[in-house]
């Protein structure tokens, strides 16, 4: 084996040469950026790929089939073409690989490669020349398309996205290697090995066709990038004027130079609430001219930064010491509101680039702040406030949210997720009716965790099915264990949400748990919020009338805590109504008068009542006169574990 490649490199050490240069070149085109251990490695890595493996494995490959078959000129020049060929697909493709760009970035890289040695291998006439003409070349050809494939290295350009690139590339590949001189050079060293004429027509036509391949992709490139950057340059909005979003990204960095090194910066997300109001009141040109307006606000108020649109939102990044200056904004689009409650309100967010980062990751840095301002605006949402902080405790929240959504799974498998039952007494008996069943994360890091943390991220992320089925599912397993020690099974109701409708089949689910454990429908009561009616009301209506036809009762949750109850009341057939706490919280004669006309009404439509939030005798006392059928709330029990549960109801069993 050492004398083959001996004898090998004796005659081609110009590819050994050249995969010193290739894996230089590689190096400086994409791993510039790496840490010097990854460089190296990388480095190696592109040396390994270079055409010197592709001809090593060409000759060998060669040398093993040729002797088996009766070869000719052409069927010579044919074999030793589609060698190379064949050799070149897998050394591409992991070049492709640990270049970690686009097919098109690696084939097009390659492809210079192979045009200097091809085209040095046409004009030497000896080794020393061959050597001399591949470094000059590889080195020429690497600063003539040095800027063009560093810019299709880009997540997306248009000519990467275009097929035609990529294809026509393995085209002059394809042409490249197959023109006689080139294989018969280093495969058998004959000069009588192909015609003359016929060599010398061929490598004339593979230097013309290399040179007007050059010619064309430098001419069509450098046409694409200057319509691109034209674009990017005058990337405005062409409403406010403001920038794009993706301008921003690009080009954010540039107005660090207008701010101080020392100066703290912050990061803002703002959005425009009831916008959608104001345009239909003062038409959709006036909504134009507001958010025109906004924007030259901005640009007044914060000269140094760069100011972005997307839709209704705003985005920038500023000087702490500025940040009070949206309050002015803040009251001047107030002044523009004719009765439609229109309000600027904006997220703040630290923002400390770290300029020794790569590019990538100074993005994603950036991303991550423009998230953040997003999560403090969000907190503010339905708050009487106009500017929202980004602070520990919101940063807190994120960091649950995130950890909620990436452990659901093991939350159920592990039962981190624990059922609590809240007792609901009759009113009128005074006796355990039945208990609502509820659950709460009992999380190995971060403790006990109420609903509010974790259900809005799961409904969210449309993955909250995924609790009311292990409630459900919990219920039976207490079922089960009641069952074996011979104690009355209470029934239970449990919540459902809109998105438990899309995310799976709920019906099924239920059904099968339902089974499983032996219960009966009468025991298992869904419980739908008044805010799930609103949003979609035909599917909920279609929701409700199917769970009826399966045996279930239907609970209304949250009664009263809407702005549409009565509507919801003629559109849809409930078996229980529950009352909103809300009204007991304030216990005046305006809440009692309401409550007590609910109950009436519900009684003659023929619904059972629940009031939520009992806390005290005097309220109790009022529910019972007023004619309500089961009470709820902290004067019996909060919600508890099954255990607590028999201890605490024990007077009311």
């Amino acid at each position: 084996m050492l004398a083959w490649f001996t004898t090998f490199y004796a005659r081609n050490h110009t590819f050994l040469l050249q995969a010193f240069l290739i894996a230089l070149i590689t190096d400086q085109l994409f791993f510039k950026e790496e840490s010097i251990p990854k460089r190296i490695g990388k480095s190696l890595g592109a040396f390994l790929l270079s055409l010197n493996t592709s001809m090593i494995m060409t000759v060998f490959l060669y040398q093993k089939l040729s002797p088996l078959l009766s070869l000719n000129v052409l069927s010579d020049f044919f074999l030793a073409t589609g060698l190379i060929l064949l050799t070149l697909i897998p050394v591409i493709f992991l070049y492709q690989r640990l270049i970690n760009k686009k097919p098109s970035v690696a084939v097009f890289t390659y492809c210079q490669f192979v045009i200097a040695a091809e085209i040095s291998s046409l004009l030497a006439n000896q080794n020393w020349q061959w050597d001399f003409f591949t470094i000059i070349l590889t080195l020429c050809l690497y600063f003539l398309f040095k800027k063009e494939i560093r810019y299709i290295s880009q997540e997306q350009t248009v000519i990467t996205e275009d097929s035609r690139f990529f294809w026509s590339t393995v085209l002059c590949i394809i042409l490249v290697v197959a023109q006689a001189e080139f294989p018969r050079m280093f495969l058998n060293g004959s000069n009588s090995a192909v015609p003359t004429p016929i060599a010398y027509v061929v490598s004339f036509l593979a230097i013309i066709s290399c040179i007007m391949y050059v010619v064309f992709m430098k001419f069509n490139i450098f046409s694409v990038t200057r319509y691109e950057s034209y674009l990017k340059k005058y990337d405005d909005d062409q409403l406010t004027g403001a920038k794009s979003l993706h301008y921003f990204m690009e080009h954010y960095e540039e107005s660090f130079k207008q701010f101080d090194k020392k100066q703290e910066l912050t990061i803002f997300y703002s959005s425009l609430v009831n916008l959608h109001d104001y345009n239909l009141t003062n038409g959709y040109q006036a909504g134009s001219n507001l958010l025109k307006f906004i924007c030259q606000q901005l640009q007044e108020q914060f000269p140094k930064s760069i100011i972005s649109r997307n839709g209704a939102h705003f985005i920038g990044i500023i000087e702490k010491q500025d940040e009070d200056n949206f309050s002015k904004i803040i009251k001047a689009v107030a002044a523009r509101s004719t009765g439609e409650t229109l309000l600027f309100k904006v997220g703040l967010a630290p923002f400390k680039p770290s300029r020794h980062l790569l590019r990538r990751q100074r993005n994603t840095e950036l991303l991550h702040g423009l998230d953040q301002a997003a999560s403090a605006l969000h907190s503010i949402k339905l708050k009487n406030a106009s500017i929202g902080y980004y602070d520990d405790q919101l940063a807190k929240a994120d960091e649950i949210r995130v950890h909620v959504l990436s452990e659901i799974d093991q939350a159920c498998r592990d039962n981190w997720l624990k059922i609590y039952y809240q007792p609901l007494i009759d009113i009128q008996n005074m006796k355990l009716a039945e208990c609502e069943a509820l659950s709460r994360w009992i999380d190995p890091k971060y403790g006990f965790l109420f609903p509010d943390k974790f259900i809005p991220a799961l409904e969210a992320n449309r993955e909250v099915y995924k609790v009311d089925c292990h409630v459900l599912e919990g219920y039976g397993q207490d079922a089960e264990f009641l069952r074996k020690k011979e104690k009355e099974i209470f029934p239970i109701s449990f919540n459902i949400s809109r998105t438990d409708l899309e995310a799976c089949d709920i019906y099924q689910k239920i059904e099968d748990t339902v089974a499983r454990y032996g219960l009966s429908r009468d025991q298992v009561h869904i419980e739908i919020t008044e805010s799930a009616l609103n949003d979609s009301s035909q599917a909920m209506v279609e929701a409700v009338q199917h769970f009826h036809d399966l045996g279930y009762q239907v609970w209304m949750d949250d009664f009263g805590s809407g702005y549409s109850s009565l509507n919801v009341l003629k559109d849809y057939h409930f078996d229980v109504i529950k009352i909103d706490m809300v009204f007991l919280r304030r216990f005046d004669d305006r809440s009692k008068t309401i409550v007590r006309n609910i109950c009436q009404m519900a009684k003659e439509l023929g619904i059972r009542t629940v009031c939520e939030g009992v806390e005290t005798q005097e309220q109790f006392d009022f529910l019972k006169e007023a004619g309500c059928n089961l009470a709820q709330g902290f004067l019996f029990s909060p919600p508890v574990s099954l255990a607590d549960l028999y201890k605490k109801m024990a007077p009311y069993l």
